[in-house]
């Protein structure tokens, strides 16, 4: 479903905060997602490009301050981590 070079890497620790952290009420800016990746701002920034690239996620102005950005799954993205994580818990279930 996934591309294997996401797993062990910070793409993956993106991925899984984008779908858990938005049902707490919290939104992650690029940075915030850096710091849930635990990883450099320069290799978030690189691994973000890929999730864009491959359109799992995207980035969407904040309305009250446009010099700030939200990042958030894609309905692609949210549709194939969740068909992921059904299909593990069914598998490992």
């Amino acid at each position: 479903m996934f591309d294997q070079k996401l797993f062990g890497e910070p793409g993956w620790d993106m991925l899984l905060a984008l779908y858990c952290l938005p049902t707490r009420g919290e939104r992650l800016g690029v940075t915030a997602l850096s710091n849930a990746s635990a990883v450099s701002v320069t290799s978030a920034l690189r691994w973000q490009a890929i999730l864009t690239e491959d359109g799992l996620i995207e980035r969407i102005p904040d309305e009250d301050d446009k010099r700030r950005e939200f990042v958030r799954l894609t309905d692609k993205g949210r549709t194939m981590l969740e068909d992921y994580l059904l299909w593990l818990f069914t598998f490992m279930g």
